[in-house]
């Protein structure tokens, strides 16, 4: 009986902190949403109207040519 009733405590408890929670970020989540649709809008292989591509996602890997990065592979 125990248990239970520390388990609907526990379960009140989780829920009251998700909703405070949720309502504290409430300012933080209007503000991203508002930047969002203010933003241009990008989308994949488009030119923005400057010319310029614009790359959202991606990797890359740099490889150093320096002379002494060079010089400890010679070694």
């Amino acid at each position: 009986m125990f248990s239970l009733v520390l388990f609907g405590v526990l379960l009140v408890a989780g829920i009251f902190f998700l909703v405070f929670f949720a309502w504290k970020m409430r300012a933080l989540r209007r503000a991203m949403n508002s930047g969002y649709s203010q933003s241009s809008g990008f989308s994949a292989g488009r030119a923005t109207p400057d010319g310029e591509n614009k790359v959202i996602e991606g990797e890359f890997v740099r490889v150093d040519e320096s002379p002494t990065a060079l010089r400890h592979i010679d070694e």
